[in-house]
């Protein structure tokens, strides 16, 4: 025979238990429902306060751009601004005209000296013209005694501070002497002094 093993039969326990059960699940559920609510509404008011914030900042953004005197203080800065370019071009141009004249060969008591120490002493010089942009000099020598003026050419020829010579022809007065009409070509550097 077999035995059985009895139930128990009590329905009211197993109410209870089942009860139990059923209240810890609504529990838990009913937690977790109302953490999620409590995140997003304090998410929501954490967006709208934000919100409010940038909306405020926005507000005095423009109201500041708006007002009249501050307008009027972007005009006044636009004009200076469009000055300061027309100054800034016109110095460009100055410094580059500057650089320009800077490169010409100068005329000047060093250059004169250089020459004529290659005239020697008997030869005295008086400039005719000079053409800053092409450095062309025209000068007369003059001298009381005869020169040979072939040498004197290359002697001219031979020094840096030219580039090319020419003479178109000497003439001969009693009262002063020989006249010889020299045209040449300064260097760059001609009058300039030389950084060793």
């Amino acid at each position: 025979m077999t035995s059985y093993r009895q139930k128990e039969i009590n329905l009211y326990r197993r109410y209870q238990q089942n009860v139990k059960r059923s209240v810890n699940k609504w529990l838990i559920y009913f937690i977790a429902v109302a953490a999620i609510l409590i995140l997003c509404f304090s998410w929501d008011g954490w967006l709208d306060w934000r919100c409010a914030k940038l909306s405020k900042e926005i507000s005095e953004t423009q109201t500041y751009l708006t007002d009249p005197t501050n307008l009027a203080e972007k005009e006044i800065i636009l004009t200076i601004r469009g000055q300061l370019a027309k100054v800034n071009a016109e110095a460009t141009k100055l410094s580059k005209a500057l650089a320009a004249v800077e490169s010409y060969p100068a005329i000047n008591t060093m250059l004169l000296r250089e020459i004529e120490a290659c005239s020697g002493a008997a030869i005295s010089i008086s400039i005719s013209g000079y053409q800053a942009p092409t450095g062309k000099l025209d000068y007369i020598a003059v001298s009381t005694v005869v020169i040979d003026i072939p040498d004197y050419i290359k002697t001219l020829e031979q020094s840096p501070l030219f580039d090319s010579v020419a003479y178109s022809g000497y003439n001969y007065s009693p009262e002063v002497g020989y006249h010889v009409n020299v045209s040449f070509y300064l260097s760059e550097t001609a009058g300039k002094a030389v950084a060793e």
